[in-house]
């Protein structure tokens, strides 16, 4: 009963069948607890732990009801995720970050009910669990799956990837360093940006006469 009554009066973090993320407060011997906002933590058990968290950091996980009736805590979100997705192409969504996972990318909660990925070519920066992102959707699979970037629709894109372009040119004393003819793998790590988009920031950037290009760099005007 008194259980009952906190929850009332108090406001959780996450409500059944919902994902959320969570600060891992304490580990026992059964499992980790964690803070949801209440004054009791919430159990997160070892059985539905898809691997061993830390004190202090925050999981990405579901929230279901046991046997007994006690609220719990899983990090296993496919049963709270639907495999009916009704997103479109080119929506914007919330994505929340429950993994990074290298060589493949950036792991989502997509508007809080379905698997999506940033893939990892498509990724510029760091990313944290718990990082809530706005992304756009450029693919829907089958089961529920969507493919998504953080970046807009190329023609809405170009001006902000110019414009960090020309900033990271004069971060370099007013050289880049290399320019179009450059292997795609250069160009993603100098500047986080994929050939085709570095291709087309370089373009605006030529056409304002902000930039000269040729001998293998491209330099300040």
């Amino acid at each position: 009963m008194k259980d009952e009554r906190i929850y009332a009066l108090e406001s959780p973090l996450i409500r059944q069948g919902e994902v959320a993320p969570l600060r891992v407060k304490a580990l026992t011997d059964f499992g980790a607890f964690l803070d949801w906002g209440l004054e009791k933590d919430l159990l997160l058990p070892f059985k539905e732990q898809t691997y061993r968290p830390r004190v202090g950091e925050t999981v990405v996980v579901g929230l279901y009801t046991d046997k007994t009736g006690r609220p719990c805590a899983s990090m296993r979100l496919k049963r709270f995720v639907s495999e009916e997705c009704d997103l479109k192409r080119d929506m914007t969504v919330e994505a929340l970050v429950y993994e990074v996972r290298e060589g493949t990318g950036v792991l989502v909660i997509a508007d809080g009910k379905y698997f999506g990925l940033i893939p990892e070519q498509d990724w510029r920066g760091t990313a944290c669990v718990g990082d809530r992102i706005e992304a756009r959707v450029t693919h829907v699979k089958p089961g529920g799956k969507v493919d998504l970037s953080p970046r807009k629709k190329a023609y809405k894109q170009i001006d902000e990837d110019a414009e960090m372009l020309l900033e990271l040119i004069r971060e370099r004393g007013g050289r880049l360093g290399f320019d179009e003819k450059a292997d795609p793998e250069t160009v993603r790590r100098q500047t986080g940006l994929t050939k085709a988009s570095f291709k087309r920031a370089v373009g605006r950037l030529l056409r304002d006469a902000l930039i000269t290009e040729g001998d293998g760099d491209i330099v300040l005007n």
